[in-house]
């Protein structure tokens, strides 16, 4: 009867390990990218942290995409409250 691997030897991913995953999956960042992007927030004052944890938190509440008429070429994300510093962002379809 094979042995059972023991819960020690299973290797689960540690927060900085899910980190670099999700950076990885980001276009154009790959996994030692990642993992430098990951280091310097680890490295940086825990603020710096706190404060991309909270943006990426409401990123969604601050920025709806508005779904174009089929004609339109581009879609359109817009600020849903307008501030004195708004962006329009444009992407392509």
């Amino acid at each position: 009867m094979p042995e059972k691997e023991s819960e020690s030897a299973v290797r689960r991913p540690n927060a900085l390990d899910r980190l670099i995953t999700l950076f990885s999956k980001l276009p154009g960042i790959g996994k030692k990218s990642a993992g430098r992007i990951a280091y310097h927030i680890l490295d940086n004052n825990p603020a710096l942290a706190q404060t991309l944890a909270n943006e990426l938190a409401g990123l969604h509440q601050a920025i709806r995409h508005v779904v174009p008429a089929a004609a339109l070429p581009k879609a359109i994300l817009v600020l849903s409250v307008p501030t004195p510093d708004a962006i329009i962002l444009l992407s392509a379809l």
